[in-house]
């Protein structure tokens, strides 16, 4: 059972491999206490009046884990082969706010208000140009899909997008 491996560099320079373990985690035994779903957790951080913001160094690789299973995060690079073992987390302070009354959470604007899109996220959006390619309109859908949560009926305002993605469809207009 292989995983695939890939370096993407970001925004800061820094090089940050990306591991492919979904044939790893179809073999693990499921979790019976799993994480809660991602909007229960936005929607219950919301609605408050201060907040602190963590981000950590590199996360993924810093949970303990038991001696036996650390091979099992094994990939291979050109450099060499590698697996994780670190552990202890750090805090990435540059990355750290602290008593805020609001801040950005996964992919939404949390506060005492409550839940409030991304107007960076938006404002993207705005600026893609029309799509003219499949994988376009698809890249198109994925991005709307974000504020999905601020838009009343979307799926429906996006069916002649939806149509688009069909096999031989007809573009009228």
């Amino acid at each position: 059972m292989g995983s695939e491996h890939r370096a993407v560099k970001k925004k800061n320079g820094k090089i940050r491999v990306s591991i492919d373990y979904r044939d790893l985690n179809k073999a693990s035994p499921k979790d019976n206490f799993p994480l809660p779903h991602i909007d229960v957790s936005v929607d219950n951080t919301a609605r408050h009046t201060q907040f602190s913001f963590m981000d950590d160094f590199s996360g993924y690789n810093q949970i303990q884990m038991v001696e036996e299973d650390k091979v099992k995060t094994s990939f291979i690079t050109m450099w060499d082969t590698f697996c994780y073992k670190k552990y202890k987390l750090r805090l990435n302070l540059a990355k750290c706010t602290f008593g805020v009354k609001l801040g950005k959470l996964l992919r939404y604007v949390v506060s005492e208000k409550g839940i409030e899109v991304d107007l960076d996220k938006v404002r993207a959006i705005m600026e893609l140009p029309p799509p003219s390619t499949v994988h376009e309109v698809r890249n198109f859908l994925g991005r709307l899909n974000y504020i999905a949560h601020f838009i009343a009926n979307l799926t429906d305002k996006c069916q002649l997008l939806f149509r688009l993605l069909c096999k031989n469809a007809a573009v009228v207009g």
